[in-house]
């Protein structure tokens, strides 16, 4: 049972960390695009 429970947690730590990652990305890609446009 723990065994499961913790590769469900890593499961969803990695999920939320690439969901972050990607933001950030995004984020820093928009960011960019908007100080080039101005």
């Amino acid at each position: 049972m723990k065994g499961q429970i913790s590769a469900e947690m890593l499961i969803l730590l990695a999920v939320v960390i690439a969901i972050v990652a990607i933001a950030a990305v995004y984020i820093m890609n928009a960011a960019k695009q908007g100080g080039q446009a101005v």
